[in-house]
């Protein structure tokens, strides 16, 4: 696959909706989410990926989050902005050694293609005059009628087609356009092109070469007395090299195509959760859970079961006193992967209810998932996503987001497990923290 430009990655970092009905401090929580995602890209050699999210990053911060209608009267929300607008030129200093990373890429592809497409044209023109030959070899030449030879042929040159090749310059061009609104912040001085590493010595250890105990003349022994030094050993079999870490290929997309991250889930959690949530199903009252984890390799691994505060009803569960939940997870340098919540009246599904709580939750994260559980139906339980485009857009234009009201619309949702990009593994672990027992 050819590697993108920056002109074309800066692109892609504009291609995400800004909502200000969501809350400011769940975009604050997304703002976050993008610097963690980067971040790790970055270390892990995923240039392009963290280039997208840093200057995704960046363009929420200076353009999309200014415009949220809570900064007039919300103080809070106002020392946020502050503090994250203050990240942003790091967040360039990133995204200059990436940079130089991604030109570096897409200079030696153009290399690549320029070289193949000598070779073509090389084989080409060979072929062409082994035609040729043969054909003036078949032929009889009258005597003192000169044979065309490859030494007497001619070959025009042509230049080389850019059809194909990736674009160079444009990358700066590009970088400037898509920042140009950034240029008030004033940049570190430090320098934003690759670091040189040195090169690294291999340290070699060699035999030590023993003294002769007798420096003095002595008699030769006989070679009959000399005894054969000993067979070296055989060498056993090369280890196999180590393979590289995988990297999780995206096996799912939305229904717009976009590739959706795996969300590796611990098949034992939902068990878990179903003992804790026991006293509240049996009074007939939800009980609701935040799944958390970290992001490796191009995948997502719940780790966490996190219970928050929360305010139950037969029908409803809402979470309370949210400052002690980012709290936990911002310390945990966690990412929210979705929710699970029972339904003990009600059977499988989302309510309308779950489907603007659903909406927020893939705002903040595309691949977070809704899993609801329903143990006196049949089935007991299901892992949901909104569908996207269709479910997203209108439940984020619908009005009516704390009362039960009903959708005309269909498809709206779907499952995210068998099929999805949800994965239930039993063989991870995770780790459950009930943050009811902090008080407020």
């Amino acid at each position: 696959m050819a590697p993108r430009t920056i002109r074309q990655l800066a692109e892609e970092s504009l291609k995400y909706d800004f909502t200000p009905g969501i809350s400011f401090r769940s975009w604050i929580h997304v703002a976050r989410s993008m610097l963690q995602q980067a971040a790790i890209y970055e270390r892990e050699e995923e240039h392009e990926e963290a280039y997208i999210l840093y200057s995704r990053f960046a363009d929420l911060l200076i353009n999309a989050l200014p415009k949220h209608p809570e900064l007039g009267s919300n103080s809070v929300a106002k020392r946020q902005l502050k503090e994250y607008v203050g990240k942003v030129p790091d967040v360039f200093e990133h995204m200059g050694r990436i940079k130089g990373i991604i030109e570096s890429n897409v200079d030696n592809y153009n290399a690549m293609l320029r070289a193949a497409e000598q070779s073509r044209k090389r084989v080409a023109r060979l072929k062409q005059l082994q035609k040729q030959n043969s054909s003036n070899a078949s032929a009889s030449p009258s005597e003192g009628e000169p044979v065309a030879t490859p030494s007497t042929a001619t070959t025009a040159t042509t230049n080389v087609e850019n059809n194909g090749v990736a674009g160079g310059e444009e990358g700066d061009d590009g970088y400037r356009d898509t920042l140009s609104t950034l240029k008030r912040l004033r940049l570190g001085g430090g320098n934003t092109g690759v670091e040189e590493n040195g090169s690294l010595v291999r340290n070699w250890s060699y035999p030590i070469v023993p003294k002769s105990g007798d420096t003095g003349t002595s008699s030769s022994p006989s070679l009959s007395s000399v005894e054969r030094p000993p067979l070296p050993p055989k060498a056993g079999p090369s280890p196999p090299p180590a393979a590289p870490e995988a990297v999780h290929k995206s096996r799912c997309a939305t229904e717009g195509g976009v590739p959706l991250r795996t969300v590796f889930l611990p098949a034992k959690l939902r068990d878990q959760f179903l003992e804790i949530a026991h006293n509240n199903t049996t009074r007939k009252l939800e009980t609701c859970g935040i799944l958390c984890g970290k992001l490796n390799r191009n995948a997502f691994f719940i780790t966490h079961l996190v219970i928050p505060h929360q305010e139950s009803t037969s029908d409803t569960c809402t979470t309370t006193n949210e400052h002690i939940l980012f709290e936990y997870v911002d310390k945990n340098d966690l990412f929210i992967l979705g929710w699970i919540h029972t339904h003990p009246t009600q059977s499988c599904f989302l309510s309308s209810i779950d489907l603007h709580t659903q909406n927020s939750y893939q705002i903040m994260l595309p691949e977070a998932v809704a899993i609801v559980c329903a143990p006196q139906h049949d089935p007991s339980w299901g892992i949901f996503r909104l569908t996207d485009p269709t479910g997203i857009e209108i439940i984020k234009k619908c009005p009516y987001n704390s009362t039960f009201h009903p959708h005309d619309e269909t498809d709206l949702y779907r499952l995210a497990y068998n099929p999805g990009h949800v994965v239930i593994n039993s063989g991870l672990t995770h780790t459950m923290k009930d943050l009811r027992q902090i008080q407020p």
